[in-house]
Order: structure tokens, then C-alpha cells, then sequence
């Protein structure tokens, strides 16, 4: 199930791109979050990326986050604190990797359109202490309020505030009205998902916009789609010195994700609806309006999801797995 040709090429082309809804990484503004608080929590530490374990010795995490050179390669599980502490967790190695090829390049040709930036590690072994969390089959709901957690510090931290799931199926129109809401002249302005209000930039900030949108949507490794989640990010509090407020009554400045969150957990009700995949703004933490996370409701993803995860229970010595109706 595996096409590292076909992950390199997508991975290739995001590299070229850079800037506009670039792979994100939590909360840099978060609160600390003891290992023995989040034990199904894992860092992988050579991507500078998140993860969370779904089964033992199973770890999910989005695509972007494993490159080609992932087996081999190191995970830290109840990991907590950054190099400077004393405790930096249990040292895990990598032993394969999983993406869902059949369902992206079904013939060894990438197709963007099927490809969900999602990918499940297998460790060599897992620690006593370490637990899991069950993924969601079914679609978390609009409206729901999330606490993104992550190491985009190194240190696990959690949004100290809820963000809130604002789109699904129209999670593309979303992703754009988000980018070009600077740009209210431009032909790829509106405000039917997107609503908060932003005053006009200038026209060399707008055309930009509208050039990256373009490349992005013919060139992206991946172009936000209608399994995607939407979590719009909320405003930081008035007490923080970098708090700011535009003329329309908008907070500009947010508590958001950043780099080092990618591949991270969307936790709601104790169960996974997707993972951390890209988000709006990638040039300022705090000036983030939103993040995407790559859902799990493509016909075929949940059921690679679970496959994938017996497959390698095959091959655990620990407590078998259940699988709940959810």
C-alpha cells in the first residue's frame, strides 16, 4: 500500500510552491500538557511533526509528515518537554509505512483529486504506559468545539481555548474565501463561509493572493477537498500585549496551529475525526484565521484506516486491539 514515488512527487511539488496554505504544523500559545495527560500523544521529532497512536504500536499521522526515509527513522512517545528538559520521552523506532496508494494511484499514477494527506506508522515497540484513541467512521459535526493539541514547540501544548469546526463538504470554498479576505475586488472574493470582516490590503498584497490561489489549486500536493474539516481558529485574549482588532470589530491575532502541529490529532468526544494537514496563513502563528485537517469520510479511507491497524496487530505481542461501533 505504500508508493513512495508517488509521495515524493507530491511532496516535491509542495517544496516548489512554499508560502500559500504551506504543510502547518498547535498551539505555540498553548498550554503544557503532561505525557501521562495525553499518552496516546507522539512526536515525530526528525519531520518536526505530530502524531497519535490509534492502536498499539500505531501511529496516525498526515502524509507530509513521513518522508521517503521514514523506516528507520525515530518517534518519541510520552514526550512532554522540549530538548532543554530533563524528561524527552521513550525513543521509538519506525518499521514501515502506510499510505492509501489504492485509492490515490490505483495504477501508479498520482491523482490529486483522490489523495487525502493521511499516513499510519508502524513502531517496533510501545511502551506500557502508552495508550491509544479509537478513529471516528462517521463525520464530526459543524459547530463543534475543539482543543488542537501538538508539539509545534517541541513541548506538548493544547490550545488553551476552543476552536470550532466552521466547514466540511464546503470546506474549499472556505479554504479560498479565507485566503482573499484582504481582497474584496478580486474575482475570487466572497464571504459565504468565511464571514469575518478584513479591511482591503493593497493591490500588490491582493495580486499575489491571487496568483498563489491560482497555483496552488493547478499545483498543490494537496488541494483542500470535500472530506476535509474546516476549524477556525479563535481570537487571543484582550489581555495579551499582541491583541488587535481591525476597524470591522475582527480580531485579527489568533491562538492557532503552527509548524510542528501537522499530523496532529482532531479530538472531539474522545474519538479522531482527522488530522492536521495545512491552514491560511503560514507566515505568523498568531495571524492564522484557520487550520484544514484531512478527515476520514472518502469512501474506502476508514476502512484502509482499520485494515491497516489489524494488519499490524498481527504482528503485536501486546493486547489485541477492539474495534467499536462509532
Amino acid at each position: 500500500m505504500n508508493n513512495k514515488k508517488s509521495r515524493l512527487s507530491s511532496l516535491a511539488l509542495c517544496s516548489l510552491l512554499g508560502g500559500m496554505y504551506s504543510p502547518l504544523s498547535l498551539a505555540v500559545e498553548g498550554n503544557d500538557v503532561e505525557a501521562s495527560d495525553a499518552p496516546y500523544m507522539v512526536y515525530l521529532k526528525d519531520a518536526h511533526c505530530s502524531g497519535t497512536l490509534i492502536a498499539p504500536r500505531t501511529v496516525l499521522t498526515a502524509a507530509h509528515c513521513v518522508p521517503v526515509s521514514s523506516i528507520g527513522s525515530y518517534v518519541y512517545l510520552l514526550h512532554s518537554r522540549g530538548e532543554d528538559y530533563a524528561h524527552n520521552g521513550i525513543k521509538v523506532k519506525v518499521v514501515n509505512d502506510y499510505t492509501a496508494t489504492h485509492i490515490y494511484s490505483p495504477n501508479g499514477k498520482y491523482d490529486r483529486s483522490k489523495f487525502d494527506d493521511i499516513a499510519i506508522l508502524e513502531l517496533e515497540s510501545m511502551p506500557d504506559e502508552a495508550t491509544w484513541l479509537p478513529v471516528a467512521s462517521g463525520s464530526i459535526k459543524l459547530g463543534a468545539e475543539v482543543y488542537p493539541i501538538g508539539y509545534s514547540t517541541s513541548n506538548l501544548k493544547q490550545m488553551p481555548v476552543p476552536a470550532r469546526v466552521v466547514a466540511k463538504s464546503n470546506t474549499p470554498d472556505y479554504v479560498r474565501e479565507a485566503f482573499m479576505r484582504y481582497c474584496p475586488d478580486s474575482v475570487y472574493f466572497s464571504r459565504e463561509y468565511f464571514t469575518q470582516e478584513y479591511p482591503f490590503s493593497s493591490v500588490v498584497n491582493c495580486n499575489w493572493r491571487e496568483a498563489s490561489h491560482e497555483r496552488w489549486v493547478e499545483f498543490g500536493f494537496y488541494v483542500q477537498n470535500s472530506h476535509s474539516i474546516a476549524i477556525e481558529n479563535p481570537p487571543l485574549d484582550p489581555s495579551d500585549k499582541r491583541w488587535s482588532m481591525n476597524e470591522f470589530g475582527t480580531v485579527e491575532t489568533k491562538y492557532s496551529t503552527f509548524r510542528g502541529d501537522s499530523g496532529g490529532p482532531l479530538i472531539y468526544g474522545g474519538k479522531i475525526y482527522g488530522v492536521v494537514s495545512t491552514g491560511t496563513d503560514t507566515y505568523s502563528q498568531i495571524m492564522n484565521v484557520a487550520t484544514y485537517y484531512a478527515g476520514f469520510t472518502r469512501p474506502g479511507i476508514f476502512e484502509w484506516i482499520v485494515d491497516t491497524v489489524k494488519d499490524i496487530q498481527t504482528r503485536s505481542d501486546q493486547n489485541a486491539i477492539v474495534f467499536p461501533e462509532n
